[in-house]
């Protein structure tokens, strides 16, 4: 991924399909599926990894307007993390698969993965931290991505990089969540930063949009823990992407886009946001997901 980008953090997933109950804390996990792990163990990678696998990566194709199809297609994907989502694209047909990701750790585990996983020879599939400047033009005919356009910094760059490296014709998959001006978007920022608070800490994790209000102080508290300028939130690896500057980044990149959903899922809590984001306003504070499937400009031809 590209090289602008700030320290990685560790994260873990839940499952984005999962349903909401009434509570603060079901409803942040049904619009935020990331939550920050200090000294994560492995046993926890395992867990993580396989329920991409198994189960998230089901729920993620779902939510695409269609399915691709990666029979002997050569695929990238961005932000692979453990790899379990790899390892799902090599089952479904793709003749080559690569993952990169610039956390180190995560690829050497992936590797793991991916080798008890396959059971057949797994040379097909590789994992790097290479940045996607190494490879060459029109090198993939699918570019996927999950769960990271929200932490990409340069999003213009890593838009111009995959357009780059995609074959004329070829497609890109994209989905993530949440975006920053959304109810839960700072990716429980705020529960590490006021994780000392005890009950008061707990309540300010639960207020919607509170990110928005105490961004200040989230940013203060940080810099506190982590003993260094924590100045913005691109220091958190939050990139505060609004859906309508999306949109205006995938066409300046030279991508069209054929599909272009948003909130999908089947809580409650995101049909609310669903209806309220048509009033004048606040579609940035009501979209919690984008689910896109590009194109090259020009090359929309079936």
């Amino acid at each position: 991924m590209s090289q602008s980008q700030p320290k990685p953090s560790r994260i873990t997933t839940v499952s984005a399909g999962s349903r909401a109950s009434d509570t603060p804390l079901a409803t942040r996990q049904a619009l935020q599926p990331e939550y920050g792990v200090i000294g994560e163990l492995d046993n926890d990678r395992w867990d993580r990894a396989m329920r991409v696998y198994r189960k998230e990566s089901v729920v993620f194709w779902q939510r695409f307007a269609r399915p691709p199809v990666f029979d002997g297609q050569s695929v990238l994907e961005v932000g692979c993390g453990l790899g379990g989502l790899c390892v799902d694209i090599a089952n479904r047909g793709a003749e080559t698969v690569l993952g990169i990701d610039i956390r180190q750790d995560d690829i050497e585990f992936a590797r793991r993965f991916r080798d008890r996983e396959l059971p057949t020879p797994s040379d097909h599939i590789r994992f790097s931290c290479e940045p996607l400047s190494r490879y060459h033009e029109t090198q993939f005919d699918y570019v996927v991505s999950k769960d990271s356009f929200e932490h990409i910094i340069d999003v213009d760059g890593m838009l111009a990089e995959i357009r780059r490296v995609l074959k004329p014709g070829g497609w890109v998959y994209i989905g993530f969540s949440p975006l920053y001006h959304s109810p839960y978007g700072d990716h429980d920022r705020r529960r590490t930063a006021f994780a000392n608070l005890g009950v008061a800490g707990k309540l300010l994790a639960a207020l919607p949009w509170g990110h928005l209000l105490m961004e200040k102080q989230i940013l203060r508290r940080h810099s506190k823990m982590r003993r260094e300028p924590v100045t913005s939130m691109h220091d958190l690896n939050l990139n505060k992407l609004k859906v309508g500057e999306f949109r205006k980044k995938i066409q300046a990149a030279g991508l069209a886009a054929e599909s272009f959903l948003v909130n999908q899922g089947n809580n409650k809590v995101g049909k609310v946001l669903s209806a309220l984001r048509a009033l004048p306003g606040l579609e940035d504070y009501c979209t919690y997901n984008v689910y896109c499937i590009l194109r090259h400009a020009g090359e929309i031809t079936e």
